[in-house]
C-alpha cells in the first residue's frame, strides 16, 4: 500500500457514487463551478466506484494528482460500500490536473487503475468520479518443453544375447514444437551401443552376452537445450549351459527325460528326431524348476533321439547330447 506524501487531503464518504465499470480506461468528472485556469486554491472530492464482483480484489485505492506547476499529491482512499472515496483540499487551482487512481489486492499487486484531466477554477470544489480499468499481465512466457510419457519394453527379463523391442512416447508442454523437431537419443549404461535405431521413438536392443542389470535410457532433447529422460532396467540372464545326466524312460507312445537342474534357465525345450543328426522335432517345453518332461504321441516301435535344452528368458542354450530310446 502507498501512503499519502504532503496529501493535504481527508478521507469523506462518497455519497452515492456511480456503479458504471468501463472495460477500457474511462474518466468521468462531475464537475461543480469548474472553470478556466486562475490563481488560488480549490478542493476536489474523488469517488472510485467498483463492481461487487471486483471487491475481493481490492484492498486499498490510492489517488495522485499531479500537474507541472505543483508537486503531486497522494490520497488513500477510505472504502464506502462499493466505491472508495476521499478528498483533497487546498488544491491549487489551474488547468490540466492529472487525477490517478490504482487499486491493490492485499498483497500490494496493481490489479485496476484509471484517470481523467480537468481544469479546475479557484474556490471550486468539484466531485470527480474516476472509473477503473482491470490491469492485464501479460501472459508468461512459455518454453516448448519435452515430456515423456512413457516408455515401455517387450520383455523386462532376457537371455544372453536376446533381444528386447523398445518403445517411447513424447508430448511438448508448451507448444510451439512437434516430436519431429526434437533429438531422440536411446542409450544404454554399459555404452553397449547395441540399438537397432537410437534416434527414434521405437528401436530394438540386443542384450549382452553377459548376465546383469542393464540400464537403457530414452533422452529426448529441444533445439532450445530443454530436455526429458525416462530409464528402465532390463535383467540380462546367462545362457544356461548343456543339460547333464540326462536319463531316458519310454512307455507307450511316450518318452520321458530328465536331468540335472541348469543355473539360469527359466525353461526346457524338449525334442526328438528319428535320427542323430535329423530334423528335431519340440515335443514339450517345461518350466523351471521342474527337471523332467515327456514327449507323448511318439510313433509305435520308433527307434528315436531326444534331447533337451535349458531356456533363459526364451533365449535358448545348447542341447543335451542325444539319448536313444524305442518306443515299445
Amino acid at each position: 500500500m502507498i501512503e499519502p506524501a504532503d496529501s493535504r487531503g481527508s478521507s469523506s464518504g462518497a455519497g452515492a457514487a456511480s456503479r458504471a465499470f468501463s472495460s477500457a480506461a474511462l474518466a468521468l468528472a462531475l464537475c461543480v463551478a469548474c472553470g478556466g485556469p486562475a490563481g488560488g486554491f480549490a478542493s476536489a472530492k474523488i469517488s472510485v466506484p467498483l463492481r461487487s464482483a471486483d471487491l475481493d480484489d481490492v484492498s486499498s485505492v490510492v489517488v495522485t494528482v499531479s500537474a507541472a506547476d505543483f508537486a503531486a499529491r497522494t490520497l488513500v482512499l477510505t472504502q464506502d460500500g462499493e466505491a472508495y472515496s476521499g478528498s483533497f483540499d487546498d488544491l491549487p487551482a489551474g488547468s490540466a490536473r492529472l487525477f490517478s487512481a490504482q487499486a491493490f489486492d492485499s498483497g500490494d499487486t496493481l490489479t485496476y487503475q484509471g484517470s481523467l484531466t480537468i481544469d479546475i477554477s479557484p474556490a471550486s470544489s468539484p466531485s470527480l468520479t474516476i472509473l477503473l480499468q482491470q490491469v492485464t499481465t501479460p501472459d508468461p512466457i512459455t518454453i516448448p518443453t519435452p515430456q515423456i510419457t512413457s516408455v515401455t519394453t517387450s520383455a523386462s527379463t532376457i537371455g544372453a544375447g536376446g533381444v528386447v523391442h523398445l518403445r517411447a512416447a513424447v508430448q511438448i508442454q508448451g507448444g510451439g514444437l512437434d516430436v519431429s523437431q526434437l533429438t531422440l537419443a536411446w542409450s544404454d549404461s554399459l555404452g553397449s551401443g547395441g540399438f537397432t535405431a537410437p534416434d527414434t521413438l521405437d528401436t530394438d536392443w540386443m542384450a549382452p552376452g553377459t548376465a546383469g542389470s542393464v540400464s537403457l535410457v530414452f533422452t529426448a532433447t529441444a533445439p532450445d537445450g530443454n530436455f526429458d529422460q525416462a530409464e528402465v532396467d532390463i535383467q540380462v540372464l546367462a545362457q544356461p549351459g548343456q543339460p547333464a545326466d540326462v536319463a531316458v524312460s519310454t512307455a507307450a507312445q511316450q518318452a520321458t527325460l530328465s536331468w540335472d537342474p541348469l543355473d539360469g534357465a527359466t525353461s526346457y525345450d524338449l525334442a526328438w528326431s528319428s535320427s542323430a543328426a535329423g530334423v528335431m522335432h519340440l515335443c514339450a517345453s517345461v518350466p523351471a524348476p521342474e527337471t523332467s518332461g515327456t514327449c507323448s504321441e511318439l510313433p509305435d516301435g520308433a527307434q528315436l533321439y531326444l534331447w533337451v535344452r535349458g531356456e533363459a528368458a526364451g533365449e535358448p542354450g545348447p542341447w543335451s547330447a542325444p539319448q536313444f530310446a524305442v518306443i515299445p
